[in-house]
């Protein structure tokens, strides 16, 4: 009987096995560690884009998007109008709040403000005798005005 003999693999030590170890294991986190940042500076990029870049109207009838017609109003605007969006801290209607972005990337001469009624408790009283509920709207043109 012919016996083949096998090469012998070299033995390493442990202190050597566990220095590769060591070695692959801070490979892996230091590339963790990278990619992790990575998406750390792409999510804070992208989450500083306007609105309009980033959400977008699937709607059938485009229920959130501004009509053409709209567009060319805003665009000959020669007055500033200030948009008093009256809500409270916290309770912000997310569909309003993405159309008053639009109006106001829209034209330097539009003005989206915020009034917290808990803060300023008389401020609609100026514009209006009724019970304004949250989320309601003055839109103000120079002397005019209107209670939305």
């Amino acid at each position: 009987m012919n016996f083949i003999k096998k090469p012998k693999k070299p033995k390493t030590s442990a202190p050597a096995r566990s220095q590769m170890a060591l070695l692959g294991g801070s490979y892996s986190l230091v590339i963790s560690a990278v990619v992790l940042a990575l998406l750390i500076v792409v999510n804070l990029f992208v989450s500083a884009l306007p609105t309009t870049l980033t959400k977008y109207d699937i709607s059938s009838t485009k229920l959130y998007s501004i009509t053409s017609n709209t567009k060319v109003v805003v665009n000959a605007l020669e007055e500033d109008v200030t948009i008093y969006w009256i809500v409270q801290a916290g309770q912000e209607d997310d569909v309003i709040e993405n159309l008053l972005s639009k109006y106001e990337s829209l034209s330097d001469h539009i003005t989206v403000v915020k009034r917290n009624p808990d803060v300023y408790p008389t401020f609609a009283e100026q514009y209006t005798d009724e019970e304004v509920p949250n989320n309601s709207l003055v839109v103000e043109f120079g002397d005019r005005y209107r209670y939305i």
